[in-house]
Parts: C-alpha cells; structure tokens; sequence
C-alpha cells in the first residue's frame, strides 16, 4: 500500500544540542500546524524524525507550497511512501521518475537506509536503478551518478521506504520565535520587507512598525506600506501577527520646525527608532530592524536602548533582486526609506542635541503611546 505524503528537511536544525533540536523541531511541527491550518489545508499526522517531518495531506500539493514558506525548511518534496521491500519501492521509484524524467535525462538512485538490517544502501540503488533502466527503457535514460539530470532519493526508515524525485528549497534558517521577537520598521515597500524577512530566517519573530518614510510618497503611502504587509505575512507561521502603525505627520511638521532640510530626515528617523525602542520595552521585543542601507548615525543609534539590527547592510544588488524575485516584490524602483547619506563626523553632536530636544521627546511619547494596532 502507498501514500502520498510531504517530505521536509530541516538541515540547520540537526547542528544544535539534543535538547534546543527537540525545542527547535517542536516549534517547527506546530508551526507547520498552524500553517496549514490557516490556509485551510486538511492535515493529518505530522510526524518529525532524522532531520525530517512527515506531513501526511489529502492535498500534498497545496499542503507544499505552505510548508515551503516556513522559516527552518530546508527542502521540502511531495514524496509517496510505501512498505521497505525492493518491489514496492521500485514501482514506487518508477511512478516518481516517470511523471519528472524527459526523454533520453540521465539519472541516480540516493539510498539512505536507518534502522533496517534486511536491505542495505547499495543493493537498493542498485536494484532500483536496473528497474529503472528497465522499465522506463522508452524514456532512454542514462545513468550518471556525478551530474545526474534527475536524481531519486529513498529513504528507509525501519519499515517504510519514502521515495521522492523534486525536492523545491524552502527559505532555510530557524524556526520563527526560537531566537526572540523583534521590532520590523517598514517604511517602504520593498526593502523593509526584504530587511524583516531576512530576520524571520533567522528564528526572529517580527512585529511589523508601519511607518511612512522621510519624504513619503516617493517610497510608498502609509496605506501602501501596510497593504504591502500581506505579502509578508504569507511567510509568517503563526496563527495571528501584530502589527504596529505609527501617524507621524505631527511628529514631522515639529522636526520640520525645529531644523533645516539637510538634518531632517536623521532626525526623523532617530524619532522612529526612539519610539520604536519605547514600543519594544513594551512588548518585549529583543531588537529592532531597519532597512536603511547606510550605516545609521552615532546619535541616533545612542538613543536607543533596545539593539538596531541593519541586514541589507553588504547585500549586493544581485542578491536584493533574488530577494526581491523570491518574496513576489516588484518595485518601480528600489529607494532608500530616508534618504541617507554618510555624515561628517561633526554631525554626531547637532543631531545628539536635536533630538534631545524636550518637546521632540514629547512628541515621540506621544507618537509611541498612540500607535494603532493591527491584526494579520
């Protein structure tokens, strides 16, 4: 008997002591859970082991293409799992080439056998790949164990054999939550996403700070930004996300008073960040992170007692597009949230000293106090 099932690795995970893998493979299973059941999709066992997870569907493919969203997932394959007997997992190896291997593709045969004495790794690959020659002799395949073009991977595990052919990568990295919860400024469309997500990957909860940038408009409305939030949370596995949006008009029509054209957008930003820092001792969140590509200020990075976090800080453009490409994000045009440039050192204290200014501290009070809230 077979059944078609999801396969899903979690190679980051293995590296870690017995006791945070246990943590971090728990925190996977919920999370792919809640997932699916977020999106609809019927479920039944999810069963982790050996640096995988069984997800057993009554729709493998939709129940796939949530998993491959999941922060922590290595791989994840539609796979069909069948008794450990040489004869079912050729039929099996066979169904599964037949549907992906092209006319005259060479092929490979993985085995990897667990807790079963009766079979061995090579006489699996072996057998399987005469079947294979066999009984696909129409498709012409050819063997190449170096540089296959398609290549069958079995995994016997005791007494079930799981046989896949497409593994699809997912975005690796750590199960969300694992490492904290941290504070994500979206001031733009694109590169805040890109700066959170990157974050997400490596095990951060993000709690979304919509925020429109110095001069607004030309990075995104404030609508826009928080309507833009949605791509994001497709890649967020937990049942409800907050999120946090900050009106700053009054906040910037003070800064816009108080200092001149060439320093307001710094001091704009420090203002953020400071309520942002109010917001995260509130909610406890671990850190907070920016998109801006320049490396922030002295003076602004001072008023913050929670740590800032810049990741695009070194990405090269190339890798943006791929993030860009892999997250469904296409801007007209990629451009900073706040217009940053790298400041002459005897900046540092005129903007130390605006934003100490007691009335601006008011006002980020203020701004911080009236957040709205939102649930995604």
């Amino acid at each position: 008997m077979t059944e078609r099932l999801v396969i899903a690795s979690s190679s980051e995970i293995v590296l870690k002591s017995p006791m945070v893998r246990r943590f971090m493979e728990n925190q996977l299973r919920r999370q792919i859970k809640d997932s699916l059941e977020r999106k609809g999709v019927r479920h039944g066992r999810i069963i982790k082991g050996g640096g995988r997870t069984y997800v057993y569907s009554s729709d493998p493919e939709k129940a796939l293409q949530v998993i491959l969203r999941i922060p922590g997932i290595d791989f994840a394959s539609i796979a069909i799992c069948t008794e450990a007997d040489i004869s079912p997992i050729c039929n099996s190896t066979i169904d599964c080439l037949a549907t992906s291997l092209n006319l005259g593709e060479s092929f490979a045969v993985r085995a990897k056998v667990i807790e079963n004495e009766a079979l061995s790794k090579r006489e699996v690959e072996i057998k399987v790949g005469q079947a294979v020659l066999d009984r696909l002799a129409d498709k012409v395949p050819r063997v190449n164990l170096d540089r296959p073009d398609k290549t069958a991977y079995i995994e016997i595990r005791g007494s079930d054999a799981f046989i896949y052919c497409d593994p699809m990568n997912g975005p690796r990295g750590l199960p969300v939550g694992t490492q904290g919860k941290m504070l994500g400024v979206f001031s733009d469309i694109g590169l805040s996403t890109v700066a959170s997500w990157m974050m997400l990957r490596r095990g951060a909860l993000i709690v979304p700070v919509c925020v429109e940038a110095w001069r607004g408009p030309s990075s995104g409305s404030l609508e826009a930004i928080v309507h833009s939030l949605a791509g994001f949370r497709e890649w967020v596995p937990v049942r409800r996300l907050l999120a946090f949006i900050l009106r700053t008009e009054e906040l910037a029509g003070k800064i816009n008073e108080m200092t001149t054209e060439s320093v307001s957008n710094q001091v704009y930003l420090g203002s953020i960040l400071r309520a942002s820092d109010i917001i995260a001792a509130q909610e406890g969140a671990l850190g907070i992170v920016v998109a801006d590509r320049m490396i922030l200020n002295r003076a602004i990075i001072s008023i913050c007692r929670t740590p800032v976090y810049q990741p695009l800080i070194g990405l090269t453009e190339r890798e943006l597009v791929e993030y860009f490409s892999v997250l469904g994000i296409r801007p007209r045009r990629v451009h900073e949230p706040h217009d940053l440039v790298a400041e002459a050192p005897g900046r540092i204290l005129e903007l130390a000293a605006l934003l100490d200014d007691e009335d601006l501290q008011h006002g980020i009070m203020s701004l911080a106090e009236k957040r709205e809230t939102l649930m995604l």
